[in-house]
Protein backbone atom coordinates (compact mmCIF):
# COMPACT_ATOMS: atom_id res chain seq x y z
CA UNK A 1 0.00 0.00 0.00
CA UNK A 2 1.33 3.45 -0.59
CA UNK A 3 2.55 5.58 2.02
CA UNK A 4 0.53 8.34 0.62
CA UNK A 5 -2.83 6.48 0.71
CA UNK A 6 -1.63 4.74 4.19
CA UNK A 7 -1.20 8.71 5.85
CA UNK A 8 -4.50 9.58 3.96
CA UNK A 9 -6.43 6.60 5.57
CA UNK A 10 -5.05 7.05 8.73
CA UNK A 11 -5.45 10.86 8.71
CA UNK A 12 -9.28 10.35 7.78
CA UNK A 13 -9.48 7.39 10.29
CA UNK A 14 -8.16 10.10 13.27
CA UNK A 15 -10.23 12.67 12.34
CA UNK A 16 -13.42 10.22 11.91
CA UNK A 17 -12.59 8.95 15.21
CA UNK A 18 -12.01 12.67 17.10
CA UNK A 19 -15.78 13.47 15.32
CA UNK A 20 -17.67 10.99 16.63
CA UNK A 21 -16.03 11.18 20.40
CA UNK A 22 -17.06 14.98 19.95
CA UNK A 23 -20.92 13.91 18.81
CA UNK A 24 -20.94 11.28 21.72
CA UNK A 25 -20.07 14.19 24.10
CA UNK A 26 -22.60 15.93 23.34
CA UNK A 27 -25.25 13.34 22.95
CA UNK A 28 -26.35 14.06 19.47
CA UNK A 29 -25.29 10.31 18.38
CA UNK A 30 -26.85 7.29 19.93
CA UNK A 31 -24.12 4.85 21.74
CA UNK A 32 -24.81 1.95 19.03
CA UNK A 33 -24.18 3.85 16.15
CA UNK A 34 -20.94 5.59 18.35
CA UNK A 35 -19.77 2.19 18.90
CA UNK A 36 -19.87 1.32 14.71
CA UNK A 37 -18.39 4.40 14.09
CA UNK A 38 -15.23 3.80 16.43
CA UNK A 39 -14.62 0.27 15.83
CA UNK A 40 -14.67 1.47 12.21
CA UNK A 41 -12.14 3.90 12.92
CA UNK A 42 -9.99 2.10 14.90
CA UNK A 43 -10.11 -1.00 12.26
CA UNK A 44 -8.79 1.72 9.40
CA UNK A 45 -6.44 2.59 11.41
CA UNK A 46 -5.34 -0.58 12.26
CA UNK A 47 -5.16 -1.87 8.88
CA UNK A 48 -3.17 1.67 7.95
CA UNK A 49 -1.00 1.04 10.50
CA UNK A 50 -0.05 -2.98 9.58
CA UNK A 51 -0.56 -2.98 5.97
CA UNK A 52 0.70 -6.48 6.32
CA UNK A 53 -3.16 -7.33 7.07
CA UNK A 54 -4.54 -5.87 3.90
CA UNK A 55 -1.66 -7.44 1.59
CA UNK A 56 -2.37 -10.91 3.36
CA UNK A 57 -6.25 -10.47 2.40
CA UNK A 58 -5.77 -9.13 -0.58
CA UNK A 59 -3.92 -12.21 -1.72
CA UNK A 60 -6.54 -14.70 -0.63
CA UNK A 61 -9.30 -13.05 -2.00
CA UNK A 62 -7.13 -12.71 -5.14
CA UNK A 63 -7.89 -8.69 -5.06
CA UNK A 64 -5.14 -6.91 -7.16
CA UNK A 65 -3.91 -4.00 -4.68
CA UNK A 66 -4.01 -4.20 -1.15
CA UNK A 67 -6.03 -0.28 -1.49
CA UNK A 68 -8.76 -1.92 -3.93
CA UNK A 69 -9.05 -4.27 -0.48
CA UNK A 70 -9.58 -1.84 1.40
CA UNK A 71 -11.91 0.29 -0.52
CA UNK A 72 -13.71 -3.13 -0.71
CA UNK A 73 -14.10 -4.01 2.54
CA UNK A 74 -15.35 -0.28 4.06
CA UNK A 75 -17.58 0.10 0.89
CA UNK A 76 -19.20 -3.31 1.79
CA UNK A 77 -19.84 -2.24 5.43
CA UNK A 78 -21.08 1.08 4.73
CA UNK A 79 -23.37 -1.04 2.42
CA UNK A 80 -25.03 -2.92 5.18
CA UNK A 81 -24.52 -0.30 7.65
CA UNK A 82 -27.32 1.49 5.29
CA UNK A 83 -29.36 -1.51 4.96
CA UNK A 84 -29.49 -1.87 8.66
CA UNK A 85 -30.54 2.18 9.03
CA UNK A 86 -33.33 1.09 5.96
CA UNK A 87 -34.32 -1.86 8.60
CA UNK A 88 -34.45 0.28 11.62
CA UNK A 89 -36.27 3.71 9.36
CA UNK A 90 -38.75 1.01 8.41
CA UNK A 91 -39.98 -0.40 11.45
CA UNK A 92 -40.19 3.25 12.81
CA UNK A 93 -42.06 4.58 9.84
CA UNK A 94 -44.72 1.69 10.86
CA UNK A 95 -44.37 2.30 14.47
CA UNK A 96 -45.23 6.41 13.86
CA UNK A 97 -48.60 5.42 11.81
CA UNK A 98 -49.82 3.20 14.07
CA UNK A 99 -49.11 5.71 16.86
CA UNK A 100 -50.89 8.13 14.43
CA UNK A 101 -53.70 6.24 14.31
CA UNK A 102 -54.34 5.76 17.41
CA UNK A 103 -54.07 9.07 18.52
CA UNK A 104 -56.69 9.86 16.10
CA UNK A 105 -59.04 7.05 17.29
CA UNK A 106 -58.60 8.50 20.83
CA UNK A 107 -59.12 11.88 19.68
CA UNK A 108 -62.24 10.86 17.71
CA UNK A 109 -63.82 8.86 20.74
CA UNK A 110 -63.04 11.90 22.99
CA UNK A 111 -64.57 14.88 20.74
CA UNK A 112 -67.32 12.61 19.59
CA UNK A 113 -67.34 13.25 16.18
Amino acid sequence: MPIALRIVLVACAVLLFLFVLKKTKKATIQATDAVFWLVSSVALIILAAVPAISYFFADLLHIQSPSNFVFFVVIGILVIRVFISSMEIAALKTKLNTTVQEIALRDKEINGD
